[in-house]
């Protein structure tokens, strides 16, 4: 059995800065982004700072993104330690392996050898690897 705080809003009270901390950052980046791509078409930049960007694995935003997949599994360890259910040993297993496959670049790296190995044709306007790519994740 889960045993869970007998008063929620004490932990909802706990983890609310955080989650407020964490949604203003991504909401920066977003921004950051946002507004760099429209300097970059008003011919204010040239083009737009590799940091800021949100499709690049070098970039604030993919690092802060491996930051929170290690803080879940932090907090999913805290949890099955203070509780010893397993159910959080199965969630942090998942959230492991999440933060695995996106900061080794797994599903993007095999998604075309998936693709070709299975023979997926395009779908639904979708590159053969991009469904690869979903097959693996």
């Amino acid at each position: 059995m889960i045993s869970f705080p007998a008063d929620w809003r004490e932990a909802n009270r706990n983890f609310r800065p955080i989650f407020v901390v964490l949604l203003a950052v991504d909401l920066l980046l977003l921004a950051a982004f946002v507004a760099g791509n429209l300097l970059v078409k008003v011919n204010v930049l040239s083009e737009l700072p590799g940091l800021f960007g949100i499709g690049r694995e070098s970039s604030i935003a993919e690092m802060l993104n491996y930051l929170k997949w290690v803080f879940c599994v932090g907090v999913l360890a805290t949890c099955w330690w203070a509780s010893r259910a397993r159910f959080f040993v199965y969630l942090l297993v998942v959230f492991a392996l999440i933060l695995a496959d996106d900061s080794l670049l797994i599903h993007e790296t095999y998604g075309w050898t998936v693709a070709e190995v299975f023979g997926i044709p395009p779908t639904f306007g979708l590159d053969p690897k991009h469904i690869g790519e979903v097959v693996i994740f």
